[in-house]
């Protein structure tokens, strides 16, 4: 008997790790696995025709490997904030998430997300349905949020990355910029079918929840994970990525709230009705208000606006009086070309002042 179970037990193993023999495999996105570590990868390490497809055995054997090499599968610009027994108390009762991902590949989008890790043994509906829920209810607890906020604002690692880049000021503002909206990152082995079906019914998942998916081979003795998509590719909506391709206005503008749009829209009325021939130009991570040279670029978030203006700080301040004026420092006014500050605009109150000032910039 126990001979028997033996067998069963190794019949098994080789399920899993030998899923498909010889598969045909393009191998993008891929990186050579060495214990838990992802390395790069060099051509003759790796055989597109002479490849086995091996099954993670369990989120154990998973979950080292993208904590260890989160910015290999994310992007040097992601920032992974690990969750420690004392942050369970926040969470319900078996519903930690396995870390917090905070992306700044885009500074003007900064990003949040709450890591989820499954296999394809997974349920759906009883394990990974449940988690999903409960984070998004995460989502919407402000006091909750805040608490969440100060862990990773409070990180050690984090804030010892970015020093030099960016101040302490700044890191707490990305962050608060990044929870207006967070998401739930999904890493997964194999594709979930019922994703589907419950993002039509349930569209608010739809919005926040986003999957990525890595596998595992073996080729030429070496084993292999490959991550599919890219992290940077995921918000784009179904669109190809265009490198370099400058972003329309529609796109800086998908994301923001109605107050925003409002917003935007009536400094571009008033602006155009002065000078009908003022352009507003499309960027990667801005649109700028240009008159033979650029006057002001709009830096758009989900609740606000951050409007660098080209003019002193000084002047701005005796004109702006009921909208937070930040000061730049001296090397990113050089980048802008010229003294500058921002203006941060949250709502349409006292907009007039702002009004006023660009108007007084496509004059001069």
């Amino acid at each position: 008997m126990k001979k028997q179970t033996v067998i069963q037990k190794k019949k098994s193993e080789d399920n899993q790790t030998m899923a498909s023999q010889n598969v045909n495999v393009t191998f993008t996105n891929a990186f050579l696995l060495k214990g838990n570590a992802l390395l790069p990868l060099s051509p003759d390490q790796i055989s597109s025709e002479k490849s086995v497809e091996r099954k993670f055995r369990s989120v154990k054997e998973l979950e080292p490997i993208i904590l260890k090499s989160s910015k290999v599968l994310f992007g040097e610009r992601t920032f992974l904030i690990p969750l420690h027994k004392k942050e369970e108390s926040l969470f319900a009762k078996g519903f930690l998430p396995k870390g917090l991902l905070l992306d700044l590949g885009n500074v003007t989008r900064p990003r949040i997300y709450f890591l989820d890790i499954s296999i394809g043994e997974d349920s759906f509906y009883s394990q990974i349905f449940p988690r999903i829920t409960k984070f998004i209810a995460c989502f919407k607890n402000k006091e909750l949020m805040e608490k969440i906020y100060k862990v990773i604002a409070q990180n050690k690692s984090l804030k010892k990355e970015l020093q030099g880049k960016i101040s302490n000021e700044g890191i707490g503002e990305l962050i608060r910029t990044a929870m207006n909206q967070p998401f739930i990152l999904l890493v997964t082995d194999n594709e979930i079918k019922e994703l589907t079906e419950v993002r039509d019914v349930y569209l608010e998942i739809g919005k926040v929840l986003s999957c990525v998916f890595i596998r595992k081979f073996g080729s030429n003795g070496n084993t292999i994970c490959t991550i599919v998509p890219p992290l940077a590719d995921l918000h784009l909506n179904g669109k190809k990525r265009i490198p370099n391709a400058p972003s329309t206005e529609g796109d800086h503008l998908k994301d923001v709230s109605d107050e925003v749009k409002a917003v935007y829209k009536k400094i571009k009325t008033e602006l155009l009705k002065v000078n009908k021939d003022l352009q507003f130009n499309s960027q990667k991570y801005y649109i700028s208000m240009r008159k033979d040279r650029n006057r002001a670029f709009f830096h758009f978030s989900r609740k606000r606006i951050t409007l660098v203006v080209m003019n002193p700080e000084k002047e701005t301040r005796k004109q702006i009086k009921h909208h937070e004026v930040k000061t730049l420092t001296e090397k990113v006014q050089k980048f802008w070309n010229g003294p500058s500050c921002s203006i941060v605009i949250e709502n349409s109150s006292n907009l007039q002042e702002v009004i006023s000032l660009l108007k007084k910039l496509i004059k001069d």
